[in-house]
């Protein structure tokens, strides 16, 4: 059940006319549901040099590659306000997916300070 709501962030690059690039962000608000990171999952990430926070799971056509994910949403869990890198991809219907529906895809993100 997707009860809460994030919204995936797609950075586009420009050129000003001095020819510097420009970042802009269009944030695509989308229906998902979280899970915790596994502790060897968390584990393995830490010995890499990573500290993994949270899983987002959404529906697969509606993820394009983008690299970060703002989660705003007023509840009780104002501790996971803000914005996350995405450091794992894991589509539905892969043989290591066995938990996710062919249509989903879970998003493993790390907190961006």
């Amino acid at each position: 059940m997707y009860n809460h709501q994030a919204d995936l962030i797609k950075v586009t690059v420009t050129q000003n006319e001095i020819g510097m690039d420009i970042e802009s962000e269009d944030y695509i608000p989308v229906m998902c549901r979280m899970a915790n990171v596994g502790q060897e999952e968390s584990y393995n990430a830490k010995v890499h040099g990573f500290e993994l926070s949270v899983k987002f799971i959404i529906h697969s056509f509606e993820y394009s590659g983008e690299k970060y994910l703002r989660y705003t949403e007023d509840t009780e869990l104002e501790y996971l306000k803000g914005k996350y890198e995405i450091k794992r991809v894991v589509f539905g219907g892969m043989q290591n997916a066995k938990y996710l529906a062919f249509d989903e895809v879970e998003l493993t993100c790390e907190k961006v300070i």
